[in-house]
């Protein structure tokens, strides 16, 4: 039987067809992190059916018969950052070699370039072979990034107790202000502000436009939080004085996965640095959830390589490496040139 692709839309897909997707997702976060469970199909499922809306996501699945041999995707934001896209393709390792991935690019940078993403990325985790592939296609390493893995038993929380003290002499003049999801209608502006101090960290040389998150983007955030059993929880630092939410930080967990936590976003105000905010913040919303989530096996955080600052407590709390990989940039035309799609 002939390979076929076609794109899927995981709203209305069947469910035969989408835990055939499903199993090729879970190849590919294996393949990134092979000591962790694999996402539940129920949790997959439900992200699926009902997806952000100010998020662009597609998918396309290589078939022979009724078995996927390999799928690629892409992401854009619907409103923002309007010429970029992030691009991905997995190929089932007993299918590779088949052409399946080549059969896979073509649908995919039609509907980019009908859709005006002129530039194109993707994420390779370093020394793989797929770094060869992205320098054929004539992509070029713009961003390398951290994983880093804490163990929840092993983080010193004596260490973490010194800078929460330490943070009266400090940081004197500013006070803990703790949300959860759904943030409260009066703090949703002022949050999405602060998130936006995200733009301060490094890009090294990735060519994008700021995404800022507007209130109807979290908003979005917050039903895809209640679709997939999200809990979010945050601490802001804020300028008793003034009153100016000076800097933030974040952790999410799923109920349906419980054994891991993720570490998001940390941002402090770069005329309120140097003052032990970004320590503060961290180490106060990581006692908290520690005692919150005692089945918590390990907390995970993503950084540039390059964002020195960030790195550095993250190493003083504990986290070690667990892998490093880069964003590959190129132009769609070019990309799709030398690959022939």
């Amino acid at each position: 039987m002939p390979l076929t692709v076609e794109a899927v839309d995981t709203r209305t897909a069947s469910e035969e067809h989408l835990r055939e997707l499903h199993r090729l997702h879970v190849q590919r976060e294996h393949d990134e992190k092979p000591d962790d469970p694999p996402v539940p199909w129920e949790r997959r499922l439900a992200g699926w059916r009902r997806p952000r809306a100010d998020a662009d996501l597609r998918h396309w699945v290589a078939w022979d018969g009724g078995t996927a041999l390999g799928t690629a995707g892409s992401y854009a934001h619907a409103t923002q950052n309007l010429e970029n896209a992030e691009l991905w393709v997995w190929v089932d390792p007993e299918a590779r070699g088949r052409g399946v991935a080549r059969d896979l690019w073509t649908p995919m940078f039609d509907h980019l370039e009908a859709d005006g993403r002129v530039r194109v990325d993707t994420f390779i985790l370093v020394d793989r072979p797929e770094e060869a592939l992205a320098e054929r296609a004539g992509l070029k390493r713009v961003y390398t990034e951290r994983l880093s893995r804490a163990v929840m038993a092993e983080v010193d929380r004596g260490l973490l107790e010194e800078w929460v003290a330490q943070a009266h002499e400090r940081a004197a003049g500013y006070s803990l202000l703790r949300l959860d999801n759904p943030i409260p209608e009066e703090y949703v502006q002022r949050f999405c502000t602060v998130t936006n101090l995200m733009h301060t960290a490094p890009k090294e040389d990735a060519v994008e436009e700021d995404v800022f998150t507007t209130p109807e983007d979290w908003a979005e955030w917050e039903r895809s939080f209640e679709i997939r059993g999200v809990d979010f929880h945050a601490l802001v630092a804020v300028e008793d004085a003034t009153g100016h939410w000076a800097g933030y930080t974040a952790i999410g967990r799923e109920s349906s996965m419980p054994w891991g936590l993720e570490q998001w976003d940390t941002a402090v105000d770069p005329d309120h640095r140097n003052k032990g905010l970004g320590r503060w913040l961290k180490a106060a919303l990581f006692l908290e959830i520690a005692e919150r989530y005692p089945e918590a096996q390990w907390i995970d955080t993503w950084n540039a390589d390059s964002n020195e600052a960030m790195l550095n407590i993250n190493i003083a709390m504990g986290f070690r490496p667990y892998w490093t990989g880069s964003s590959w940039q190129g132009m769609t035309a070019d990309v799709r040139r030398a690959l022939g799609a």
